[in-house]
């Protein structure tokens, strides 16, 4: 029988995140597979407490000189004999060096790796000048804690095909989701283009370009019919759900754009069974973003949809996968003309066997967005016990 490493995920995700979290179970049943067996410590800050439950209070609260920014992690006596520490970073400060000291410390030779969503921008993600001004103290915390990162960290996992991250080896990951645990969409019949979107509804999202897309469409006296579904997104600051539900207003698209709120479970799968088109975020130009690695996009393909994007997927770089269609990443209103196409190509032309697209998407993600898939590089590195090789 082969060696079990045992050790500690450290996530800074907070509980109700319910796709990152996700992302993160699904990331400690790919080491289980392995033979690394990984006890998952979650602690944003004050989860269940006042200061986490008011987000006015929060905000003003991590932003003082001598607070935490987003997650405390106390060290505990049973992480001394660990082998491995996997960490899901969110943002730094002097208590996450601090925590990281006695990790190291205790645990010479444990290998420690922490997981980043993007280099050399951080987790915050807006293009407001007043917004990152607001962070500015957030950000200046960040940045402090870096330089002691490569004294205690090993590698770096991370999406990029970067060498090194603040001097420290890096390890090359994907996204990926659990595809046997997400129940495939039973599809009905497409007679019209019938579009989901599940999201947060950030700036990067972009939704606000299909939903002028679709005003224009009619505005210029364009007959056929459609449906957007918007799943997720709160009224907090920095989301632009008031925005989207502010133009349909001004619109009068209503019964075109639907509004859903949170959904998860049969609810989500129920508003899946009625659409046959997903789309993934439209707006990453607005942070820099050329090519997309988004989580969302396996999903949508594990559901079984044809998927439309405002930027380039690394998932459909090689051309393996023809059931999606890009868009420009800029700010130009959708061209609806290019949607009706797109969905004329892939279902008018399978009408007597459109089951089969569902079928077949869901045949390239078994193959290609598993966490199995993704993560191959970080459990080749944990498992391995030479550190001879660096895997880029």
């Amino acid at each position: 029988m082969e060696k079990i490493l045992r050790g500690y995920y450290f996530s800074q995700i907070e509980k109700n995140s319910l796709g990152p979290r996700n992302k993160v179970l699904n990331q400690i049943k790919a080491f289980e597979k392995a033979g690394v067996a990984l006890e998952l410590i979650e602690s944003p800050f004050g989860t269940e407490g006042r200061i986490r439950g008011n987000f006015i209070l929060r905000q003003l609260v991590c932003r003082l000189p001598f607070t935490y920014v987003y997650s405390r992690h106390e060290y505990r006596d049973e992480y001394r004999d660990a082998e491995v520490f996997y960490i899901r970073f969110l943002a730094g400060d002097r208590y996450f060096v601090r925590f990281l000291r006695k990790l190291r410390h205790n645990s010479p030779h444990a290998k420690i790796i922490m997981e980043m969503a993007d280099y050399p921008s951080t987790w915050y993600m807006t293009t407001s000048k007043l917004l990152s001004l607001l962070y500015l103290p957030i950000i200046i915390k960040d940045v402090l804690a870096r330089k002691s990162y490569r004294k205690y960290i090993d590698r770096i996992a991370i999406i990029k095909p970067i060498a090194k991250v603040y001097g420290i080896p890096a390890i090359r990951i994907a996204n990926g989701v659990d595809v046997a645990n997400i129940v495939p969409r039973k599809p009905a019949f497409p007679d019209k283009p019938v579009m989901i979107a599940v999201a947060a509804m950030c700036n990067f999202h972009g939704y606000d370009r299909m939903i002028e897309g679709i005003h224009q469409y009619y505005r210029a006296g364009g007959r056929r019919e459609l449906e957007l579904h918007l799943v997720g997104g709160t009224d907090n600051p920095g989301h632009d759900l008031k925005k989207y539900k502010q133009l349909c207003r001004q619109y009068h698209l209503e019964e075109t754009v639907i509004f859903h709120g949170e959904k998860s479970g049969n609810e989500l799968d129920e508003i899946y069974n009625r659409c046959n088109l997903a789309v993934a975020s439209l707006g990453m130009y607005r942070i820099g973003y050329q090519t997309a690695n988004s989580l969302k996009v396996r999903e949508y393909l594990a559901k079984g949809l044809p998927v439309i994007a405002g930027c380039d997927i690394d998932l459909f770089q090689d051309n393996r996968f023809t059931f999606w269609l890009q868009l420009e990443n800029d700010d130009r209103p959708v061209d609806l003309s290019a949607v009706f196409d797109f969905f004329d190509r892939i279902y008018h032309q399978h009408q007597e066997n459109y089951q089969a697209i569902n079928r077949e998407i869901r045949t390239y993600a078994e193959k290609y967005c598993n966490m199995d898939y993704a993560f191959k590089n970080v459990i080749d590195y944990v498992t391995r016990a030479s550190e001879e090789e660096i895997i880029y």
